[in-house]
């Protein structure tokens, strides 16, 4: 998930930025890097590849991995209702 939506979230922000926020360009391109680092370490606290493989096999994570998909896919959709709230 992190690799496909990493240029165009990185593009989002820029875009952003620029838009409303001029002076804070600098900021806004290592927001890709620090995100990726806390995803990463989100998945490392809670092991949910390690459980799942130690629970139902290693054929089955996928799933377990589908759920942070659909966690992140809610929380963007609350974000972008709020956007467009703001607007």
């Amino acid at each position: 998930m992190l690799l496909i939506s990493s240029s165009s979230t990185q593009v989002y922000f820029l875009d952003l930025a620029a838009a409303e926020y001029p002076e804070s360009i600098d900021f806004a391109s290592s927001f890709n890097s620090i995100f990726a680092n806390v995803g990463i370490s989100l998945g490392s606290f809670t092991a949910a590849a390690a459980q799942a493989a130690g629970l139902t096999g290693i054929a089955s994570t996928s799933y377990f991995g589908g759920v942070y998909i659909l966690l992140s896919c809610l929380l963007m959709v609350l974000v972008c209702r709020q956007l467009a709230a703001k607007k």
